[in-house]
């Protein structure tokens, strides 16, 4: 039995008897924990001990039951606008789920900064903003879980796809891309591939099973959140139809990791 302290990151509260709630946590030195909240409705820790809530926690934990109880918490971000704004409060759910069922991605100093930092981004901007924020943390996350694929040509034949990367520091902040020509993620390879190879394996149709389409956007907007800052993919920009293949690209990379659908994109549907 010991008691220790550390940062802390609520990613969700689910009822636990009566009166007792289960938090299920993220800290940047041990990963996810699950923590007993003792107390009624009227507990002072009941109201702090809220989803997206971090800060500095106090644990009590009893090794031989595998069991720990908050005995404090001290907030430090409470990200209001998360509560108030429907779409950024699914987004942070997705976020927190995909922390979840990945145990961290096996890195959770990683996961720690960027989901942290994709919250303060969700609390500071705008939903317009924040529509746009949400594919690019999917990426980097895919990138934590070690399965980001090549986006700049065809894993089988090996055909270039576009015209290059635009945008940074040397460049415009626009992103241009020819319309009409199509890419594949192959979901059973994990990477693209290009229209005629997608083709080839099936010569009857013009979209293969077991895989997500794409266009040459798409594949250039998530390359450049692979070769740029966060500040500078953020100043990309991209129409509603780029944002929206990529986000496809990312959860479906993602479930494919996990190996099940992820049950906020189910909850939210059509809002996310």
């Amino acid at each position: 039995m010991r008691n220790f302290s550390t940062s802390a990151l609520v990613l969700s509260v689910r009822t636990a008897g009566e009166s007792n709630r289960t938090a299920t946590l993220l800290t940047p030195g041990e990963g996810i924990l699950n923590a007993t909240l003792y107390g009624g409705p009227k507990s002072r820790l009941r109201s702090l001990v809220s989803p997206m809530n971090s800060g500095t926690i106090w644990l009590y934990r009893d090794e031989s039951k595998r069991s720990a109880k908050i005995s404090d918490f001290r907030v430090e971000k409470s990200r209001i606008s998360l509560r108030e704004n429907l779409f950024k409060a699914f987004a942070a759910d997705l976020a927190a789920e995909i922390a979840i069922r990945t145990h961290c991605a096996g890195n959770p100093g990683e996961v720690w900064t960027l989901l942290n930092g994709f919250l303060d981004g969700l609390e500071f901007f705008g939903e317009d903003q924040a529509r746009a924020g949400l594919p690019r943390f999917l990426w980097r996350y895919v990138r934590l879980l070690g399965i980001e694929p090549d986006t700049s040509s065809c894993s089988q034949c090996g055909i270039r796809f576009g015209r290059g990367f635009f945008g940074g520091k040397n460049g415009g902040t626009g992103l241009s891309y020819r319309s009409g020509n199509k890419v594949f993620l192959d979901l059973r390879s994990g990477g693209f591939v290009c229209d005629d190879c997608a083709k080839s394996q099936v010569p009857q149709g013009d979209f293969p099973e077991d895989s997500v389409q794409a266009s040459e956007g798409a594949c250039e907007y998530l390359g450049l959140i692979s070769t740029l800052s966060p500040k500078e993919s953020r100043n990309t920009e991209a129409g509603d139809g780029v944002l929206g293949e990529a986000k496809a690209i990312c959860v479906s990379i993602i479930e494919g990791a996990i190996g099940r659908r992820l049950a906020t994109l189910e909850a939210a549907a059509g809002i996310l």
